[in-house]
């Protein structure tokens, strides 16, 4: 049953609270030498670059992520915005972030296949989801 399962699916947002942060992720086509992802505030400025390395292609879920700012402080409550590159041999892959949210239930798309409600405010196609969480 996937109602009430967290989910990673296409977005590009990361919350914080409490000295903490939600559980998002990237996924890649190809396998990398080189993943970052660029965690930026509610102004679009980089607060923090997490340099998770030589990554396989599939889902890079990242969860546990103690949420500072580049000099180690912590970030403020509230929501953040994700990018992520990735190299291969010099060159730019693709990289694609994903976000975490609870389904709350599932529907029928306007085309007529599955998806899912999020506690995120989002519908997105069951086709869509990366990973359950």
């Amino acid at each position: 049953m996937l109602i009430g399962s967290n989910v990673l699916a296409s977005g590009n947002k990361l919350t914080v609270a409490g000295g903490a942060s939600s559980t998002f992720g990237v996924k890649l086509d190809n396998a990398v030498s080189d993943l970052q992802v660029l965690v930026k505030n509610s102004s679009g400025q980089i607060v923090n670059t997490l340099d998770l390395g030589a990554q396989a292609a599939g889902v890079v879920p990242v969860s546990g992520w103690t949420p500072v700012d580049s000099n180690g402080k912590t970030l403020a409550d509230g929501t953040y915005t994700i990018t992520a590159t990735g190299t291969i041999n010099g060159q730019q892959a693709t990289a694609n972030t994903l976000s975490a949210s609870q389904v709350q239930s599932i529907v029928q798309m306007t085309d007529g296949t599955p998806g899912l409600k999020l506690a995120n405010g989002s519908t997105v196609a069951l086709t869509s989801v990366a990973s359950i969480l």
